[in-house]
């Protein structure tokens, strides 16, 4: 089985909680200001590249974890990642994660922005401030899809 946490952009809220998922991200506690900068780094070097599947890594079942961005495009990925595994005989189920509802507003303003504001002074504590502010959120959200997932329910 694979996992693939999907939202408008792929590097927030998608990557945190891919990364909350492989356990990359400790859980309990917001993670220290060096985690958060190299999502920050991957977010402004990656956040406008929609599609691409990002390997996250596996988790403790041995599931390969994804993130993907997809814009408001969710419906198609997914039907199209279904019919493409059906045309090669690809047999493997894959668990579909909305993340999309746990990104806020802060992606949008920061991707709208950027152009204008190119200053990692004004972004970086903007940016602290919303992984601080959804962390707790994603990772009891994780945990119940980790459960869910135990019990073979797809979302």
């Amino acid at each position: 089985m694979k996992v693939v946490y999907f939202s408008y952009w792929g590097t927030y809220a998608a990557y945190l909680m891919a990364s909350l998922h492989v356990k990359a991200y400790p859980g309990g506690c917001c993670p220290g200001s060096s985690l958060a900068e190299r999502q920050y780094a991957l977010c402004r070097r990656y956040d406008l590249q929609f599609g691409n599947m990002l390997f996250v890594g596996l988790d403790d079942c041995l599931r390969e974890v994804y993130c993907i961005g997809c814009k408001r495009h969710s419906a198609m990925v997914i039907r199209a990642q279904q019919h493409i595994n059906s045309i090669f005989n690809i047999n493997e189920e894959i668990y579909y994660v909305d993340a999309s509802r746990h990104e806020g507003s802060f992606p949008k303003l920061m991707s709208t922005l950027s152009g204008f504001i190119d200053s990692d002074a004004f972004w970086k504590p903007l940016f602290n401030h919303w992984f601080k502010a959804v962390y707790g959120r994603c990772e009891s959200q994780v945990e119940k899809y980790i459960k869910a997932m135990k019990g073979g329910v797809n979302s």
